[in-house]
């Protein structure tokens, strides 16, 4: 049987005594989040530490009270090695960002990541910014047990003059595409060792079942599951009608090669890394043995997944009661 790419298990609330708070700064909605988790954070015990990322500081210490706050400040990359939960406040890509320190050391193995969703879709977070300080306070105080969703990933090496250049674990995706200009290019598509196809398109997604419902959504690719142990590749405005999306097992290898027409193209990785791809480079591309560790606050069910695609897609235009 094939395994799958999420895995859950239950754990303790009880080992979550210093929690890490990453912001999108930039948005008023993720900021009055924040302000209210932090009124949350000065009316529990001084059993729990609060850190906040270096950047929130100045912003943190213009509010009243500021003395009385139990919060202290650090970089991300220390607050992911060294706190037991890390809460996301902003969209997707405020996940994302968090995701990328934990996926750079080992700190995925510990640390797990609560998504509080104060953006447009927020397909990573399970959580709304209206009711990040009850869910955080069902976390942290409840006798009732978390779940920890693993999330599969992707390891991205990039080769060059036939050695290892570059290597990357990412959650989402990465994207080979043209830069500045928007051109079609020759590339080719390899699956162990078996050449797949040769495409004349805008660029290719290569997305793990939770990238699917990123930027392969847009492209039209197809929305996997997060337990199904699967790799799609998606072409981007492909020239011939019959390049399609495809969708294999994670247990294969691809191995991407750029062709004609091939100066100026680029790898971006997780909407972030960009790298420019020389002719001769390959991209390998597999499932990574890192993972991200969601946590599901309690009482909440894996079917809550299909619950927020239908809230976010706008789907099920008929009522449950007219059903």
């Amino acid at each position: 049987m094939a395994r799958s790419s999420l895995s859950r298990k239950n754990t303790s609330s009880k080992r979550f005594k210093k929690i890490g708070l990453i912001t999108k700064l930039q948005s008023e909605d993720a900021l009055q989040c924040l302000w209210s988790l932090l009124k949350y954070a000065g009316r529990q015990s001084n059993s729990f530490q609060w850190i906040a990322e270096n950047t929130a500081a100045p912003l943190i210490k213009k509010q009243k009270n500021f003395s009385k706050l139990p919060i202290k400040f650090s970089s991300i990359d220390q607050m992911a090695s060294h706190c037991d939960l890390l809460v996301a406040i902003g969209g997707d890509g405020t996940i994302l960002r968090a995701a990328r320190y934990l996926l750079h050391k080992n700190a995925w193995k510990n640390t797990p990541l609560l998504g509080v969703n104060a953006g447009h879709l927020g397909f990573l977070s399970f959580v709304g910014a209206n009711e990040a300080a009850k869910t955080l306070d069902a976390i942290l105080n409840s006798s009732q047990k978390t779940q920890i969703e693993e999330r599969s990933c992707l390891k991205v090496v990039i080769e060059r003059k036939g050695r290892a250049y570059r290597s990357f674990d990412v959650l989402n995706d990465c994207v080979l595409s043209k830069g500045s200009l928007s051109r079609i290019f020759e590339f080719h598509v390899v699956i162990d060792g078996e050449f797949l196809s040769s495409y004349r398109a805008d660029g290719l997604i290569a997305s793990s079942p939770t990238g699917s419902t990123a930027y392969n959504l847009a492209a039209g690719g197809s929305i996997i599951a997060p337990n199904i142990p699967a790799i799609q590749l998606t072409p981007i405005c492909a020239q011939m009608f019959s390049n399609k999306p495809i969708v294999i097992s994670d247990s294969h290898e691809i191995s991407l090669s750029v062709g004609r027409h091939s100066s100026d193209v680029f790898l971006t990785l997780d909407g972030h890394t960009g790298l420019r791809i020389e002719p001769t480079d390959k991209i390998k591309i597999s499932k990574s043995s890192k993972m991200i560790r969601f946590l599901r606050p309690p009482g909440m069910k894996y079917s809550h997944y299909f619950h927020s695609l239908r809230q976010k897609l706008k789907w099920g235009l008929v009522s449950k009661a007219s059903a």
